[in-house]
């Protein structure tokens, strides 16, 4: 899972899991999404939390989630005549959503800040000197999300997608990935696949 998925599902699912099982280690590895899935095929990984980025055979899609726009509460947008930019490397595909919509609707922008952390993200733009790309429930305190109607494009949206190891995987393993959808679904910011049984 990316940096930012950490630390928005795992505060609230690590301890119940290591209640659980106390005796299972984990071992968590963060990076851009289509890295970790070409782990995953690699068969390096057994469970990849990702952003859907083109269909893969392994993938379950979990839900839908919008990107916003996210700026410093304090900043009005309409101060920056050309707009600063805080966002994750090439081959993030919220850095291709925001480039793509500026440039449909002509926008101009300059790319101020790249970094792969979410810290490298956030700190720019919690002092105002950037905005950036998030989901809902991944804005970084004192900021706020700016809309169309503020005059931002709209991003469109994401899709979440679990890869779990097929065959014959552990109880633990099965535990973990069923309390990693349930902790990813459960947000009014995401609109779920409901799975049938």
């Amino acid at each position: 899972m990316s940096e930012e998925q950490a630390a928005t599902y795992l505060p609230d699912l690590l301890p119940r899991f290591s209640a659980q099982f106390p005796h299972i280690q984990l071992e968590v590895q963060c990076d851009i999404s289509d890295a970790l899935v070409k782990s995953f095929q690699e068969g390096l990984l057994d469970v990849v939390l990702s952003v859907r980025h083109k269909p893969t055979q392994s993938g379950q899609l979990l839900g839908w989630e919008p990107m916003v726009w996210v700026i410093a509460e304090h900043v009005p947008l309409a101060q920056w005549l050309i707009l600063p930019l805080a966002l994750n490397p090439e081959g993030c595909i919220f850095r291709a959503h925001a480039l793509s919509a500026l440039g449909r609707e002509e926008k101009p922008w300059e790319l101020r800040y790249i970094s792969q952390s979410p810290t490298g993200i956030n700190v720019p733009v919690q002092n105002g000197l950037a905005l950036t790309v998030k989901t809902p429930r991944s804005v970084p305190p004192g900021c706020r999300i700016v809309t169309e109607a503020d005059g931002l494009p709209d991003l469109g949206h994401v899709e979440i997608e679990l890869h779990q190891r097929p065959g014959h995987s552990s109880e633990a393993l099965q535990a973990f990935c069923q309390a990693l959808e349930a902790v990813v679904t459960d947000h009014n910011g995401i609109e779920c696949l409901h799975l049938g049984a």
